[in-house]
Order: C-alpha cells, then sequence, then structure tokens
C-alpha cells in the first residue's frame, strides 16, 4: 500500500508512543496476512515537549505478503481491509482514523 501524506502532515510510525502509529488489518475469509513491512522512520522533534517521536511525513510503503486459501475458488477475489492511523500538522493532531481499504486479485 503506498501512502501519501498531505504536505505539512505526518502519521505516526512502529514505536510512537501515546499516539496511534499506522497499521494495516487485512480481514478477508480465505486469505493469510504475514507480517506486516514498514520502512525506516523519520525522527519528529516536537521542541515545546522535548520529544522525539517516529512519524512518516513523505511518500512511503506498507507491503504484506499474503496467501490465498486453496479453497478459494478461480475468479476474481476480492482482499478487504482497514487502514488505521493518526495524522497531525504543524499545529494540530487528528482524531484517529480507521479508513476502509480493498484490493482485486485474480484466482487461477
Amino acid at each position: 500500500m503506498d501512502i501519501v501524506p498531505k504536505p505539512k502532515m505526518h502519521v505516526y510510525a512502529p514505536g510512537a508512543k501515546d499516539y496511534i502509529p499506522v497499521t494495516l488489518e487485512l480481514n478477508s475469509a480465505g486469505v493469510r496476512a504475514g507480517k506486516l513491512t514498514y520502512p525506516a522512520a523519520q525522527d519528529w522533534y516536537f521542541e515545546p515537549t522535548k520529544e522525539h517521536v517516529p512519524v512518516y511525513q513523505s511518500p512511503f510503503r506498507l507491503t504484506q505478503d499474503v496467501v490465498i486459501a486453496p479453497t478459494v475458488k478461480p475468479g476474481t477475489f476480492y482482499i478487504t481491509g482497514v487502514l488505521k492511523y493518526q495524522a497531525c500538522d504543524d499545529t494540530i493532531c487528528y482524531n484517529p482514523v480507521t479508513e476502509p481499504v480493498s484490493w482485486t486479485v485474480t484466482v487461477k
């Protein structure tokens, strides 16, 4: 999944304490998801609190291997899930978001 934060915004990476890091959760029957792989995060420094937090503020990609069960019939198959994240800009942190995502694949 390719993610492009809006200008002057960032989302939290794994390891961010007190914030919701970006995650991808697949929920389709017949799909076994492997480990979600994250790119290296950038260090965000909050001057007022002297806090260092791992974030993504430029485009990044999450990758995850998936295995389709052998019981899935050939044809069009939909992989569904949710992307969860919390975004902030220079002045405010927004409420956490749970966004539905899906992919269409062909099973042969």
